[in-house]
């Protein structure tokens, strides 16, 4: 029995150390990926310059506790302004599309910037854009029934058009659309709205909060939505909700292959 207890905790001890060298093989894998095509993670960050997308995309899985992911996406991108934060208190309702047009106008240069830095830099990578936003609501005092406290998810794909010319993804287009599905939720004219609105009756408010991932090739985007069934929203002297915005920008990489 003693003998047979022993064997079974022999294979246990067995299966531990195979599944951890499974964990790892990958990261051997990736290690030796590097070394055959001389990706000296730390050299091409200090010369600012990675002719091969490959390294990039090994450099960053080998360091993934460390900042050298940041750091190869800044000498891609462009250091400044890869990370933007727009915030601003006391947004009235009807304040809030021209609000966020000029942050999206902002956003959208920053863009172009880390375009052209991508082009010089790192050619064969492509920019995704990292989009949230949080509408906050401060409410004065506790008006919602806790049976209506809850977080509705809903989740919106499109894919967007191309310029005639250039064949650029037309971006401006593709963040209105999911600007408009937003809107569209919280208004009460749709049939999910319909069912959101008897989810959160009144005297209840919607916090709404939002993510979006736009990939520039393809052009198509993914909008992540979630709205807060809360407390009633303050008001301004004229009785028009008030919000306290806060949007960010994050440029990420997606690097296609090349064959060696």
């Amino acid at each position: 029995m003693c003998k047979w207890f022993f064997s079974i905790k022999k294979m246990k001890k067995s299966f531990v150390v195979l599944s951890l060298f499974l964990s790892l093989a990958p990261l051997y894998a990736f290690k030796s990926s590097a070394q055959n095509m001389d990706c000296d993670c730390e050299k091409i960050i200090e010369a600012k310059k990675c002719d091969n997308p490959n390294c990039i995309k090994i450099c960053s899985l080998l360091h993934p506790m460390s900042d050298i992911s940041s750091r190869l996406a800044n000498m891609c991108l462009g250091e400044e302004n890869r990370n933007l934060t727009f915030k601003k208190e006391r947004v009235s309702a009807g304040d809030i599309s021209s609000v966020s047009g000029e942050i999206k106008t902002k956003i959208l240069e920053t863009e172009k910037a880390s375009k052209q830095s991508l082009e010089e830099n790192c050619p064969q990578c492509q920019l995704i854009s990292n989009i949230s936003a949080h509408f906050k609501v401060n409410a004065k005092e506790k008006t919602c029934p806790s049976q209506y406290l809850k977080t509705h998810h809903y989740k919106e794909y499109k894919r967007g058009e191309l310029t005639w010319r250039k064949k650029t993804c037309k971006k401006k287009k593709l963040l209105k659309h999911f600007e408009k599905y937003t809107k569209k939720l919280i208004s009460g004219k749709s049939e999910d709205s319909i069912k959101l609105w008897e989810a959160c009756p009144e005297p209840c408010s919607f916090e709404v909060s939002y993510t979006v991932k736009v990939d520039n090739e393809p052009c198509q985007g993914l909008a992540d939505i979630r709205v807060d069934c809360t407390h009633k929203v303050n008001k301004d002297f004229f009785g028009i909700p008030m919000y306290d915005l806060n949007i960010q920008y994050k440029g990420t990489l997606k690097c296609e292959e090349v064959e060696n």
